[in-house]
């Protein structure tokens, strides 16, 4: 991922991330009120993939916001989503969370979710997630309800890989000082 959009992403150990997001009021028109369309255009939708980002919620974007943005050929935009079903088969791998940059963490999640959430237009749609979306989509759900990926790590891995987020702060902290300093 580059730096600058690393850098854009909530802190892990922000207390935002703590919280579970607000859902997303819908005006009497139908739409959302200009400040989330703004927040949705300007920061929800850059080009996360070009970052080795697939999907991106607005907690990790500094809003406590009930929005979840999977990039794809043609993205999906979901607001106030929550699961409806899924699979009672569950797989352990391997994830990245965008801001833990320092580690992968072993979680087990469903082979497939469905999802019910609202459209730009307030309309309600339900759709069917499989495989590598479906852990993308569950990711992105649990940062709205207040968990992160380090919730999933036990005792001693979440101990080690926070002991390793602090040395990566201090060390960018050191090299942005001595930039400063050049």
């Amino acid at each position: 991922m580059t730096s600058s959009l690393r850098d854009s992403l909530t802190k892990w150990d922000s207390p935002l991330l703590k919280l579970i997001a607000a859902p997303v009021a819908f005006c009497d028109d139908g739409r959302v009120s200009p400040s989330v369309e703004q927040f949705i255009r300007t920061e929800m939708m850059k080009d996360w993939a070009a970052a080795s980002l697939y999907a991106i919620c607005a907690p990790l974007l500094g809003r406590s916001l009930s929005v979840i943005l999977i990039v794809a050929e043609t993205p999906i935009l979901m607001l106030n989503p929550r699961i409806v079903a899924q699979s009672t088969e569950m797989l352990e791998a391997e994830e990245f969370a965008p801001n833990i940059p320092v580690s992968t963490i072993k979680v087990t999640r469903p082979l497939w979710i469905r999802v019910r959430y609202s459209d730009l237009n307030e309309q309600q749609v339900t759709q069917r997630f499989e495989g590598v979306t479906a852990r993308l989509v569950h990711q992105q759900l649990e940062y709205l309800n207040g968990v992160t990926p380090l919730h999933h790590a036990k005792y001693i891995r979440r101990n080690s890989i926070i002991k390793a987020l602090k040395r990566a702060e201090r060390h960018h902290h050191h090299n942005n000082n001595n930039q400063k300093r050049a």
